[in-house]
């Protein structure tokens, strides 16, 4: 999934302007970092054929459903309710993939990727979104 994911990545980013080695295009970090996607898919690819480790009985649909759900909150929420609202709920929900409820290590989770995604993505990228419910 990472390799194939890496190359239609790679492939879609060319669309845009790679510029040049001393001044980069707008196409160039998207491009890198589908290489680095391809490149660890492609590793684990060629360890999964050389290792021979124990058989997948299943898949744990719940788990799966889980952070679906918390995506698609996230994806959700974000512009009406804030990150402050989103990104926690995002977290309560995808916790309960891992099973066993910790409310104080999930506290800590959601507090502490608030402050990243605030971090990077509104100050660091200067993406335009709602801190707290309301607030465009």
């Amino acid at each position: 999934m990472f390799l194939v994911m890496g190359v239609a990545g790679a492939i879609l980013a060319t669309r845009y302007d790679l510029g040049q080695l001393r001044r980069l295009g707008p196409g160039a970090f998207p491009f890198a970092v589908a290489l680095l996607l391809a490149l660890i898919g492609l590793c684990l690819l060629l360890k999964s054929l050389r290792d021979h480790g124990p058989d997948i009985l299943g898949v744990e649909v719940a788990s799966l459903l889980a952070i679906g759900g918390a995506l698609l909150i996230a994806g959700l929420t974000v512009r009406s309710l804030g990150i402050v609202v989103a990104v926690p709920a995002a977290v309560v929900v995808s916790s309960l993939a891992a099973g066993g409820f910790k409310p104080l290590r999930i506290a800590a989770m959601a507090v502490g990727l608030t402050l990243f995604c605030y971090l990077v993505f509104i100050l660091g990228l200067g993406i335009q979104l709602p801190v707290f419910p309301g607030q465009f």
